[in-house]
């Protein structure tokens, strides 16, 4: 349905020509949803791996992956931390070295 979306649009509204009203209710239906979700219709996401590689999980020991669980929960905390303080107008401002 979406390649035929851009297949021939109307240059006025841009709907595909000689298009149902079916087809148009459902994806005005989609457009509403990924609005309000944060995404708008024309929107591009890039996804890129970490600058020093991937990271199989599945390799990990145990001792390894508590270790990271650990690690994530300390910057899982950091960034409530900061969140909190960023919602908190009477909070003292942090000083960046």
């Amino acid at each position: 349905m979406i390649e035929q979306f851009f297949e021939n649009p109307c240059p006025a509204c841009g709907y595909p020509i000689k298009e149902d009203a079916e087809k148009r209710t459902t994806i005005k239906l989609a457009e509403a949803i990924l609005n309000r979700t944060g995404i708008p219709a024309r929107v591009v996401q890039e996804i890129t791996g970490q600058s020093d590689g991937d990271l199989d999980l599945r390799v990990l020991t145990d001792q390894e992956k508590g270790e990271l669980l650990s690690l994530l929960a300390q910057v899982k905390a950091i960034k409530e931390k900061v969140r909190g303080r960023v919602a908190d107008p009477s909070a003292p401002p942090v000083s960046i070295h």
